[in-house]
């Protein structure tokens, strides 16, 4: 079966959420002070990681836009940008690209524990191409779940105009490809109508996306998570949320006291919450939140699972 046609074997589901952006820290560089425009970087994976069912064992850096993503044998795609960003010391007239003098950096840092990894990549301070006066900027984390396989690109502080970033026909996504028929197929995230649409999608030389009309407000996430990964029995049957609804306090029973990553969510997508615990009893202090419904994510072991509560 080819890579193209294995990608819609694999469903996905996405959410949208604020999270504060931070930058890394003391992360490992990839660009090493070099201005690069299209940068080909080799960056191995140490975890197991499964993208449309296909294992990555490596991450290349293009070809093309600073944002491209590939596998080693190039029939998988990850873009958590397709906009042609580039160093903003990066100078056409001066062709200084592999110079020293970089602005731009490129990094990476793997954190937790064996079996809940998870990669962050960051562009700090990228440019654009088209942007010969180097004026705008923007940042952006692509995150990597060891277990879930999940997929989260996380945006910092930008300065875009909108009329110049719609030009750039961003789109974010990962799909396989076929560069001999210049065909692929995958999931991608366009902005319709000033709202975000995600779907599968069958790629050729004549499809383009809808772009995005403007770079997503600092703090905003795009999560996408393999339906295997969704509310697996296991960790339904461990984890035990009350009282609900709750007015103080909220319990969070964990029987096997396995290792668990917890957010809480407001409907619009907010993080008003969140921690991790290797304990048997969890105590969260709602007495600041406001009445209402809200999202309780749990991710452990790979697993993810959601649960709904309310506050009075």
């Amino acid at each position: 079966m080819s890579a193209s046609l294995y990608a819609q074997e694999v469903n996905y589901y996405f959410e949208q959420f604020t999270s504060t952006y931070n930058n890394l820290e003391n992360p490992i560089s990839l660009s090493n002070n070099i201005i690069w425009d299209d940068p080909e970087y080799l960056l191995q994976l140490d975890f197991d990681f499964n993208l449309l069912g296909n294992s990555l064992t490596q991450l290349n850096f293009g070809p093309g836009v600073g944002g491209n993503l590939y596998n080693g044998d190039m029939s998988y795609a990850l873009f958590p940008i397709s906009a042609d960003i580039a160093d903003r010391a990066f100078n056409i007239d001066l062709d200084n690209e592999d110079e020293l003098g970089g602005l731009s950096p490129i990094s990476y840092k793997v954190i937790g524990e064996e079996g809940s990894h998870i990669l962050k990549i960051e562009w700090n301070n990228v440019g654009f191409y088209e942007d010969e006066s180097n004026n705008y900027y923007m940042n952006f984390q692509l995150w990597l779940y060891e277990g879930s396989d999940m997929i989260e690109v996380h945006y910092g502080p930008s300065d875009v105009p909108d009329n110049f970033f719609t030009l750039e026909e961003n789109a974010c996504g990962f799909f396989a490809v076929d560069f001999n028929t210049e065909t692929g197929s995958g999931f991608i995230l366009e902005e319709v109508n000033e709202n975000y649409d995600f779907g599968f999608n069958y790629l050729d030389e004549n499809w383009e996306p809808n772009s995005f009309e403007s770079v997503p407000e600092n703090g905003t996430v795009f999560r996408f998570y393999p339906e295997y990964a969704v509310e697996l029995e296991e960790l339904v049957t461990v984890i035990n949320t009350y009282p609900n609804p709750v007015k103080e306090i909220l319990f969070i029973e964990n029987s096997k006291q396995t290792y668990i990553t917890y957010q809480i969510m407001s409907l619009d997508g907010r993080i008003v919450g969140e921690g991790n615990s290797y304990d048997s009893k969890v105590e969260i202090d709602m007495t600041k939140l406001n009445s209402g419904v809200y999202l309780l994510s749990f991710l452990s072991n790979g697993y993810h699972l959601k649960k709904s509560f309310i506050k009075q």
